[in-house]
């Protein structure tokens, strides 16, 4: 009876001692699969963040290049409307010297008509008529340059 129960005390603390080992085991991997879990949350918090920065990252250069685009744009339109604005100034600055030679022509031949028109006054007018004509041919040839550029 002694040695029964001794052989049973001794299968006893046996059993505890494996079930005490079995204990420890399941403790160190629930540990390890926790710490493991931890490890796999940083690095996808990790890689999400670094996702959010290039995220982050990349639209700030859109915008940057949108805005220069828009600018790009605005100085473009500013050009045409000035050249526009150019070009309306020469073509009235023509027709104006078109009348003004129209009218010293008319003025030149009122002239011719009249016996006493002094000599010294034809060909001032003429002066002025060459001089006129040769100003319009400047403006003509200056417009038609700024219409092949």
């Amino acid at each position: 009876q002694q040695q029964q129960q001794q052989q049973s005390a001794k299968e006893k603390k046996e059993r505890e001692e494996e079930e005490e080992g079995k204990a420890k085991a399941d403790k160190a991997t629930l540990a390890a699969s926790l710490a493991a879990a931890q490890t796999k949350e940083q690095l996808e918090e990790g890689r999400e963040e670094k996702q959010r920065e290039t995220i982050a990252a990349l639209e700030s250069k859109v915008k940057g290049l949108e805005e220069a685009r828009q600018q790009q744009q605005q100085q473009q339109q500013q050009q045409q409307q000035s050249a526009k604005e150019k070009k309306e100034r020469e073509e009235e600055e023509e027709g104006k010297a078109k009348a003004d030679k129209a009218t010293l022509a008319a003025s030149l031949a009122a002239a011719q008509t009249k016996e006493q028109l002094e000599e010294g006054r034809e060909e001032k007018q003429r002066e002025t008529i060459a001089a006129l004509e040769s100003k319009v041919k400047g403006l003509e040839e200056a417009r038609q340059q700024q219409q092949q550029q």
